[in-house]
């Protein structure tokens, strides 16, 4: 009978091997784990950039457009100014390194009563929001109603 005890080489190398696949499994989770989580961030980060996007949009909108006008807002001469697919307002931002574009396109108008400037006419607008690289994109769709 032998004496000898310890592990033959045999196996070290099948346990050496079963170890390294085991590790390789964990590495490529958490490697596809953590790619998941900056996509997750950047997209968060657009949404938010759409948001503020719009947010400065209704600004502009509220904005008195010249003394002459008297007190007609600029949101007044959407109706008047800009038709479906047009582009009515645009902005660009950086955030974090990254440079965000927001940009508001008119969908399509809805009138009652045949006349833009009576109550509840309504304007379907698409916020676009994207990274200039190209990478990211985030849209929604925003409805302005007219409550005068």
């Amino acid at each position: 009978m032998s004496k000898n005890k310890g592990f033959s080489l045999v196996e070290l190398i099948s346990s050496m091997l079963i170890f390294s696949v085991a590790m390789t499994g964990i590495v490529l989770f958490s490697a596809h784990n953590s790619k998941s989580v900056v996509k997750s961030e950047r997209e968060a980060q657009l949404s938010v950039q759409s948001e503020k996007g719009f947010e400065e949009f209704r600004g502009w909108m509220l904005q008195l457009q010249d003394a002459t006008s008297g007190n007609r807002l600029m949101y007044d001469s959407i109706w008047e100014t800009y038709s479906e697919g047009n582009i009515i307002y645009q902005c660009i931002d950086t955030v974090k390194g990254r440079v965000v574009q927001n940009i508001m396109k008119i969908d399509s108008f809805e009138y009652k009563e045949d006349k833009p400037y009576a109550s509840g006419s309504r304007i379907w607008c698409l916020v676009i929001t994207t990274d200039i690289s190209g990478t990211r994109v985030d849209t929604s769709r925003v409805i302005i109603s007219r409550h005068r």
